[in-house]
C-alpha cells in the first residue's frame, strides 16, 4: 500500500474545507438523493460524498455503507484530490500497487472498483470527492462518467448554497426543477427510466422509455397511468410492483412486456421509492431490456446440455444444435455443410422435406459461396432487396433471409453453418447475433473434431483388441507347442544324467549346461503362462483382505531370506488394517514386494523395511519402504513395471513380478507407484479403492 501524500497547499485546503461548516453534521436527504442517483447511474452498491480533513475521510453521505469515516491513510479519495480536474478511476484495486494490500480492499467494505470526482471549491481547492464503489472489477461508460461529474457539480452547488446560508429547500427545489439537469440524469442511465407519483401517473421519462410508444401516443405518456396505455390485465401487473415499491421501498421483477409500439421484450425492472422536500412520495423505475441476454443464456445452456449428453449420437447432437440456432435466429432451416472442391455437401440439416442429408449441390449455386473461407459472418435480412437478389439460390429456392459463417476444423475451413428462411426479417442481423453465429459454428467445429477423435480412438481400440487377441493366441500356442518338446528333452536329459556309462568329463559339462538352459526355458514358459492368465482375468472377485495375515504368511515364506539379510521389519496397519482385494493375489503381492526389498538390499547398510497403510483420497494406500539399492528412475523408470524388464539385470529375476502386480491392481481400479533414489532406497505405494 502507498500512503497518500498531502497536497501542496494543505493548510489552505483545510481552511477552505472548514469554512463550509459541514464536517460532522447530520445526514441530509438532499445529499443522500445525489449518492443514491450516482449509485443507480453507475450501477454500484456504494456511493459516497467524502470530505478529507487532516486525519480522516468523513462521509457527508454514505449510500450503501454503514461507517461514517475511515483513516486518511487508507482513503482512495486522498489520492484522487491530487488530480483535481480528472476523474480518478481504479478498475481493480487488487492489481494496483497503491491499494492491493489496503485494509479497505482486503477487508470490509471490499473496495475493488473505485471512481471519484474531486469536489472543488470556487477557489479550486479539492475538499474531497463524490465517489462510487463496487466489490468487483468494472469500468464506467462515458455517459456514466459525465453523469458522475454533473452530480459532483451538484454536490458543490449544495455546499456553496449552504455556505451562503441560503435556504436548503429553495436550493433543492431549484435543483430538482432544473429541466436540463434532470434530462441529463434521466438520459444518461442505460435502459428505460421513468418516475411515477402516488397516483401511479408517469410524471417523467427518458427518451428511451418514450421510444417504446408509437408516434400517435406520444402526447398520452406523461401525466397518464398504465391503465390508459395498456390492457387492464397488463396494467394490473405493473400496478402490483408499483404498490410494492411504495410500500416496501423497492420492487424488482423480470417480465415479458408487449409495448405499445408492438415490440415484445423481456425486461428487468427495478422500482425505488423516494421523497421530495415536501415528503411527497414517488417511485423511480429503471427497466433494462434483457431479451437478448436471456436468449443467449438459453442458447449457451442448451449447447452445454447437447455437448454433455452421453445419450446423443453425433448426428443427434448436430441436429439438436441446428434446432437451437433456428429458434434463436427465428429462421426456418439450418444446415451444416462440407465444401469439397466445387461440391456443397449437406452433412446435417434440420427437419426438412425438400433437402436430404448427404445431398450434394453445386457450391456456386449456394449463398455459402460468399461465406466459405471468409473471416466474418455473412448475412442478409432481405435478399430480394439486396445486392445478391440475382443469386441462383434466391431464384431457385426463394430464401429471403440468410446468416452463415465458416466452420473450421483443426484450423482449416471445413464447410459452413447457415440458417435461412423463405420469409425476410424486419430488421438486419445484429452484431450480437453475428457473435453468437460464430460461437455456434465454433461449437460445431469442436464437435466435428471430437467425433473424428472418437472414431480414431474406436479404430485404435479395435486394432489393439485384435492385436491383444492375436498376442494371447500366440502365447497359448507358444506355451502349448514349446512346453511338450521341452518336457521331452528334460526327461531324456535326466536319463542321460543317470546313465554314468555314457558320461565323460566333456559330456557331463554339456549335460549341466543343457540342464540349466532347459530350466530357464521352463521358467520363461511358466512366466508367459502366468502373464497370459493375468491379462485374461479382468473380473476379480473382491473380498476383505487382512494385511497383517498376508504379512505373516509372506514372512513365513521368506523366513530364511529374512534371517540371512538380518532385516529389521516394522509394520503399521492399525488405522486401515483391511483392503478390498483377493487373498491369493494379496499374499502374492506382499511376498513379491518384500522379496524385492530383501533381494535388492544395500551391501553396506543393515536392511530396514517399513510397511504401513494410510487413507489417500478415495484409496487405501499400502506402502512398502526400504533403504536398499534404490533405482535410477530417470533412466530405468519404464523398466520397473515393464514385462520381462529389470532395473538391476545383474541380480537374478524374471522381470514379471511388478508387472503382474500392476496388471492385477489396475484391473480392480487401483494403481501402483514408486519413489526411489539410487543408493537411498525405494518406496512402493499400492492404492486400493475404498
Amino acid at each position: 500500500m502507498i500512503t497518500p501524500e498531502t497536497t501542496q497547499d494543505e493548510t489552505s485546503r483545510l481552511e477552505e474545507l472548514l469554512s463550509y461548516n459541514i464536517l460532522d453534521t447530520l445526514s441530509e436527504r438532499d445529499y443522500d438523493n445525489l449518492t443514491a442517483i450516482a449509485s443507480t447511474i453507475c450501477e454500484t452498491p456504494i456511493s459516497l460524498i467524502s470530505l478529507l480533513d487532516d486525519k480522516r475521510q468523513w462521509f457527508k453521505s454514505n449510500h450503501g455503507l454503514s461507517v461514517k469515516e475511515t483513516p486518511k491513510e487508507y482513503a482512495f479519495c486522498a489520492h484522487a484530490i491530487h488530480n483535481p480536474n480528472d476523474v480518478f478511476i481504479v478498475p481493480d484495486s487488487r492489481q494496483d500497487i497503491r491499494f492491493h494490500d489496503n485494509p479497505l480492499v482486503t477487508g470490509e467494505p471490499l473496495v475493488i472498483f473505485y471512481a471519484g470526482v474531486p469536489l472543488l471549491s470556487k477557489n479550486g481547492a479539492p475538499l474531497g470527492t463524490l465517489c462510487v464503489i463496487d466489490h468487483k472489477p468494472r469500468e464506467l461508460s462515458e455517459n456514466q462518467v459525465n453523469s458522475l461529474k454533473a452530480l459532483a457539480n451538484q454536490v458543490m452547488i449544495l455546499m456553496e448554497h449552504r455556505k451562503k446560508d441560503k435556504l436548503l429547500k429553495e436550493t433543492i427545489t431549484e435543483l430538482e426543477n432544473s429541466k436540463k439537469f434532470q434530462e441529463l440524469i434521466m438520459n444518461s442511465i442505460p435502459g428505460y427510466l421513468f418516475v411515477k407519483d402516488e397516483n401511479f401517473r408517469l410524471i417523467q421519462a427518458n427518451s428511451a422509455f418514450i421510444s417504446l410508444y408509437p408516434e400517435q401516443m406520444k402526447d398520452k405518456i406523461i401525466g397518464y397511468t398504465t391503465f390508459e396505455q395498456y390492457s387492464d390485465t397488463e396494467a394490473e401487473g405493473f400496478l402490483k410492483y408499483d404498490k410494492q415499491a411504495f410500500k416496501e421501498g423497492r420492487s424488482e421483477v423480470y417480465e415479458a412486456v408487449n409495448f405499445p409500439n408492438g415490440e415484445l421484450k423481456t425486461v428487468h425492472t427495478t422500482k425505488i421509492r423516494f421523497e421530495d422536500e415536501n415528503h411527497h412520495k414517488f417511485i423511480l423505475g429503471i427497466a433494462k431490456d434483457v431479451t437478448e441476454k436471456l436468449e443467449e443464456e438459453k442458447v449457451l445452456s442448451e449447447l452445454y446440455q447437447i455437448a454433455s449428453s452421453e445419450g446423443f449420437t453425433f448426428d443427434e447432437r448436430m441436429l439438436a444444435t441446428l434446432e437451437v440456432g433456428k429458434e434463436y435466429f427465428k429462421l426456418d432451416l439450418g444446415i451444416i455443410s462440407e465444401i469439397i472442391d466445387t461440391e456443397y455437401i449437406v452433412k446435417h440439416i434440420s427437419e426438412n422435406n425438400e433437402v436430404q442429408q448427404n445431398q450434394v449441390f453445386e457450391f456456386k449455386g449456394t449463398y455459402c459461396v460468399h461465406t466459405f473461407g471468409a473471416n466474418e459472418v455473412k448475412s442478409w435480412h432481405n435478399v430480394g432487396k439486396s445486392e445478391i437478389a440475382q443469386h441462383p439460390c434466391y431464384e431457385n429456392f426463394g430464401l429471403d433471409a440468410y446468416i452463415g459463417t465458416t466452420v473450421f476444423v483443426n484450423n482449416e475451413a471445413y464447410g459452413t453453418l447457415n440458417f435461412t428462411s423463405v420469409s425476410d426479417r424486419r430488421t438486419p442481423f445484429s452484431e450480437r447475433e453475428k457473435y453468437f453465429m460464430n460461437m455456434i459454428a465454433q461449437f460445431v467445429g469442436n464437435e466435428i473434431v471430437k467425433e473424428k477423435h472418437r472414431k480414431e480412438r474406436e479404430e485404435l481400440i479395435n486394432n489393439l483388441q485384435k492385436a491383444n487377441s492375436e498376442l494371447e493366441q500366440f502365447a497359448y500356442i507358444a506355451t502349448h507347442d514349446i512346453k511338450t518338446p521341452v518336457i521331452n528333452i528334460d526327461n531324456y536329459l535326466n536319463f542321460l544324467k543317470e546313465d554314468t556309462d555314457i558320461q565323460n568329463k566333456y559330456s557331463k559339462t554339456a549335460i549341466e549346461w543343457i540342464d540349466k538352459s532347459i530350466k530357464q526355458a521352463q521358467q520363461t514358459i511358466g512366466d508367459l503362462v502366468l502373464v497370459t492368465r493375468e491379462r485374461k482375468q479382468k473380473n476379480i472377485e473382491l473380498e476383505d483382505v487382512i494385511l497383517e495375515e498376508m504379512f505373516k504368511l509372506a514372512k513365513i515364506d521368506l523366513q530364511a531370506e529374512i534371517q540371512k539379510s538380518k532385516a529389521i521389519i516394522k509394520t503399521n496397519f492399525r488405522k486401515y488394517p483391511i483392503i478390498q482385494y483377493n487373498k491369493v493375489k494379496g499374499q502374492s503381492l506382499m511376498l513379491n514386494l518384500m522379496s524385492n526389498a530383501i533381494k535388492f538390499r544395500s551391501p553396506v547398510k543393515q536392511l530396514k523395511i517399513e510397511l504401513q497403510t494410510e487413507k489417500v483420497g478415495e484409496y487405501i494406500c499400502l506402502s512398502i519402504k526400504d533403504n536398499g539399492m534404490g533405482i535410477n528412475l530417470k533412466n530405468d523408470k519404464e523398466k520397473v513395471f515393464g514385462l520381462f524388464k529389470r532395473a538391476h539385470p545383474r541380480i537374478p529375476g524374471s522381470g514379471i513380478g511388478l508387472y503382474m502386480i500392476k496388471q492385477s491392481v489396475e484391473n480392480i481400479g487401483g494403481k501402483i507407484e514408486v519413489e526411489s533414489s539410487k543408493g537411498k532406497g525405494s518406496v512402493f505405494r499400492v492404492y486400493f479403492k475404498v
